[in-house]
């Protein structure tokens, strides 16, 4: 006799979840990721500079604010934003408990200081949000800090035949 066929199945077959709840508690009815890029400036910096990869590197307004941003290596060495700060603006906020450019230059005697380069730092944030939105809805907060909606779509129902 010939083999006979298994009748269809009534339900698709199961896989593993990827991750489960405890019991009782229900799945969310959103999820939303805060993304806040590291050292964005800096980041940026050495990729259109590689030379400056490993190189404590610190980012100034030009302004009397002091550094804005800071390397990795900057800040192994001690160095804090808002360090860097010209006489002018600690004259000015006699409070501020930051240190000047030379007592950073002598804790990280490499260190590089660029200006800001708003114009390169909002292309690249265009670059990031673009790469982002394949994932899911993106609120934008600043260069370098993102709120991405990665809920999932509701399941479609498939009927297997």
């Amino acid at each position: 006799p010939p083999p006979s066929s298994p009748p269809p199945p009534s339900s698709p077959p199961s896989s593993p979840p990827l991750c489960s709840l405890p019991r009782g508690l229900e799945p969310p009815s959103a999820c939303v990721v805060h993304l806040d890029i590291d050292n964005f400036y800096c980041a940026v910096e050495a990729a259109d500079e590689p030379r400056l990869r490993g190189v404590p590197l610190a980012v100034t307004q030009g302004n009397a604010g002091g550094f804005v941003a800071l390397s990795a290596e900057a800040k192994a060495a001690g160095l804090r934003k808002g360090d860097g700060v010209g006489e002018g603006g600690r004259r000015n906020i006699p409070a501020l408990a930051s240190i000047g450019i030379a007592e950073a230059r002598r804790r990280a005697p490499e260190l590089v200081v660029r200006p800001m380069r708003v114009e390169r730092y909002r292309q690249v944030a265009s670059s990031v949000l673009a790469l982002l939105r394949r994932w899911g809805r993106v609120e934008k907060t600043s260069y370098d800090d993102f709120y991405v909606d990665v809920t999932p779509p509701p399941r479609v129902q498939v009927r297997w035949h």
